[in-house]
């Protein structure tokens, strides 16, 4: 027993197998962060053997309508099958939403890009990021020659996502923050240029993305690196996990910094990607990373709502990265310039 936590598995876990493959082994139990996430995670101090491991039990309801309890178990199974790096599975319920997995660590790429910048270490940070890239190159050829109607495959970035997405950020930032009665605030050009970009991100969708591939997702475990999170995955823009990783507020690099390691980026993809692929990226990042950082402010705004301060930390990083970004499209000209604009403007006051 963890008398920290006063708990035994037996009191968290009710499945059969999973307890069974516990039983007559001494343990303790620690909590760990869940970060933005609401699955609960304890680690498990095994004391017959060196490795720990985690135990993990998924949300009863996931927070999007087309994810299901068992999709962590199965794209892990994917994923590893297409020698992607995630945790090891140890034992799982019949059901998929409570799981033993690997334990690979608490240190983030986020831990280990700061520290790296502090250092002024710039080779280890390019060779930090070209590990990270060997990510995207995988998911991007795995979803062309998937043979597999997988999970991922059978849900998208469509319309409804996306714009759910950035009404979600009207809700939560937006409205919270009383933007919407500042003199710039246009409803009608507001809704007519969600309608516009979500239409024309949605044609692009047919690649597999992470759809939260950032620092924080990704575990440096005895020099590897190791993804997780990834219940969420589907098909996406081919430049969506590239830009949330580029342009990651979790991370302190300057934006001239970025755009070298994005150019890094497009010379190595000449070695794994078709031509094709990396023009598409070219062309169609700056909409994607517009829809991909709203998105990620009304998250920040939520989080701040439920309790979970630090992430207001993010908002004027975010907001700054809009702006430098010049991402203005006449497409969707107050989305792209005025409410960037403006919203710093607000927020640097």
């Amino acid at each position: 027993m963890n008398k920290k936590e006063g708990l035994m598995l037996e009191n968290l876990i009710k499945d059969k197998d999973i307890c069974d493959y516990f039983k007559n082994r001494s343990y303790t139990l620690e909590g760990v962060s869940s970060d933005a996430s609401k699955k609960l995670f304890y680690r498990i101090l095994l004391e017959d053997q060196r490795e720990n491991c985690i135990f993990m039990k998924l949300e009863e309801k996931p927070s999007a309508e087309d994810v299901r309890k068992e999709d962590w178990y199965n794209l892990s199974k994917i994923l590893t099958q297409s020698n992607i790096r995630c945790p090891d599975v140890l034992a799982c319920s019949e059901d998929k939403s409570q799981l033993v997995i690997e334990d690979c660590g608490q240190l983030c790429v986020q831990d280990l890009i700061n520290k790296l910048i502090a250092e002024d270490n710039q080779k280890g940070l390019d060779d930090l990021y070209a590990k990270c890239f060997s990510f995207i190159f995988k998911f991007l050829s795995f979803s062309s020659n998937s043979k597999n109607q997988a999970t991922w495959e059978k849900r998208s970035f469509d319309n409804i996502l996306l714009k759910k997405e950035l009404l979600f950020f009207r809700e939560h930032f937006i409205l919270k923050n009383q933007i919407d009665s500042l003199k710039f605030w246009d409803e009608r050009s507001f809704l007519e240029d969600v309608d516009r970009l979500c239409a024309s991100v949605a044609s692009i969708s047919s690649y597999f993305t992470h759809r939260d591939f950032h620092s924080r997702n990704l575990l440096v475990s005895k020099d590897d690196l190791v993804v997780i999170d990834f219940q969420d995955a589907r098909l996406g823009p081919s430049s969506y996990d590239i830009v949330s990783l580029i342009f990651d507020p979790y991370v302190e690099l300057d934006l001239s910094r970025r755009k070298e390691i994005f150019d890094m980026f497009f010379s190595l993809a000449k070695n794994f990607l078709p031509a094709k692929v990396t023009d598409e990226i070219l062309n169609s990042w700056k909409m994607v990373c517009l829809q991909r950082l709203l998105k990620a402010l009304g998250s920040y705004a939520f989080m701040e709502k439920e309790g979970k301060k630090s992430f207001t930390n993010y908002i004027l990083p975010t907001l700054k990265t809009l702006n430098d970004l010049n991402l203005n499209d006449s497409r969707w000209e107050f989305l792209s310039h005025t409410l960037s604009y403006e919203l710093l403007y607000a927020f640097s006051e």
